[in-house]
């Protein structure tokens, strides 16, 4: 029987899948694409993502979209700063970190929502729940942690159980709750309360959240009086709903309908060079992936130009390794392995596999853009070579569950 890995953060599984040459980089691109339609109010936005929020316990999320509307509502200690390549303080003004001491200094005159002054009780008391609730997705981020003291009430000193020069990295975006909405571990009597510019209002199951302006914002007070956020999986329904002025703002459009909707007049396109890669993961756990010349021969297969060009249309980027050019720990000088399918078939039959073999390979559809036509152009590529990927496409949240718990051998 196969061994699987064991639950960990997606960085600590990828991390151990790179050093056994398991990982490779599909194609490591973002395409990220915001449309914004000229809107009725300007005092309501609405937000329509293809994933919805599935809980009021902020901790039991990781994905981009569902961070980014908790943050809304909640604020990290410290948040990246792409520009810089590294981090900017938000709820902390200052921090160091000496040896595996990693001390924060709180912005002071800090109000949650319900007026309650912002302190270290509360921040130790959020990194508590994080590592103890069940239902946490974030705790492998935080399991460097060792102890957490508060000396006073604007200072929060982290032991590491060891040095980690990627510490901040742990504690970036982790956001802060106030301390007796953190001591409770359930979530249905729990009325969300944090710090930020926006203020909890409703929510229904995976579909619509709202959020009010938080007037006594301790920053910049935002302009807006209420944002909702609304999921609508499907890419045409998304569309629809802004062309139809339902929705103020949708992600994630599809590369073919990008050049339509930029002829709109009522519409635009906002086009970013993007942070989200596109990978593949290999896991060594499961044979024959166990074989660095497999994983190779897999790396050979795939033609990343081809994907950029027919799939996604031009909008992506092929990088070299895992990691976008203004992420932290970017390595310019890396070199990708290069699309050779008849180099992948001599790694192949190195590795005892003359005729290929069969596998099979996890993908979502419909959280990121063209997800599973990729998906089925990688299918396509390594058949060529002799692999037979039977593809499989689970709902994204039991594939966000099950990738964690090692259930995949291979996944994008």
């Amino acid at each position: 029987m196969n061994k699987k890995p064991s639950p960990s953060s997606r960085r600590e599984f990828l991390k151990r899948s790179a050093a056994a040459g398991a990982l490779f980089t599909l194609a490591p691109i973002t395409v990220v694409r915001s449309a914004f339609a000229q809107s009725s109010s300007r005092t309501r936005v609405t937000v329509a993502h293809g994933v919805g929020v599935y809980s009021l316990n902020p901790y039991a999320v990781n994905t981009s979209p569902l961070q980014a509307v908790w943050g809304s509502i909640m604020e990290p200690l410290i948040d990246a700063d792409y520009e810089k390549r590294g981090y900017r303080g938000v709820l902390a003004e200052s921090w160091e970190m000496k040896g595996t001491k990693l001390q924060f200094k709180l912005r002071k005159n800090i109000r949650f929502h319900d007026g309650a002054q912002l302190t270290s009780r509360d921040v130790i008391a959020s990194f508590k729940r994080i590592l103890t609730d069940k239902q946490s997705l974030q705790a492998p981020n935080l399991q460097n942690v060792g102890e957490m003291d508060a000396p006073d009430d604007h200072t929060v000193i982290l032991t590491l159980k060891k040095s980690d020069a990627n510490a901040l990295e742990d504690i970036n975006s982790r956001v802060i709750m106030k301390q007796s909405v953190a001591e409770k571990m359930g979530e249905a009597d729990n009325r969300p309360i944090g710090t930020g510019p926006f203020k909890f209002t409703s929510w229904e199951r995976s579909g619509q959240f709202v959020l009010r302006r938080n007037d006594n914002y301790w920053g910049q007070a935002p302009k807006i009086d209420e944002v909702i956020y609304k999921s609508i999986q499907e890419d045409a329904a998304r569309i629809a709903a802004l062309e139809s002025g339902q929705a103020d703002v949708i992600s994630n459009i599809p590369p073919h309908e990008v050049a339509r909707l930029k002829t709109n007049p009522r519409i635009r396109v906002q086009q970013v060079q993007g942070l989200r890669p596109i990978f593949l993961v290999l896991s060594p756990a499961y044979k024959p992936l166990d074989n660095p010349k497999v994983r190779r021969a897999i790396t050979h297969a795939i033609d990343r130009d081809r994907i950029i060009k027919h799939i996604l249309e031009g909008y992506a980027y092929p990088l070299s390794g895992l990691l976008s050019p203004q992420v932290f720990g970017y390595e310019p000088s890396a070199k990708a392995f290069p699309y050779d399918p008849e180099k992948a078939k001599q790694q192949l039959t190195e590795a005892g596999f003359p005729n290929g073999f069969e596998i099979d390979y996890y993908s979502p559809t419909g959280r990121y853009p063209k997800d599973r036509e990729v998906a089925q152009v990688i299918v396509e590529q390594l058949s060529k070579v002799g692999i037979k990927a039977n593809l499989k496409t689970p709902e994204w949240s039991i594939f966000n569950t099950d990738y964690k718990n090692g259930k995949y051998p291979i996944f994008t």
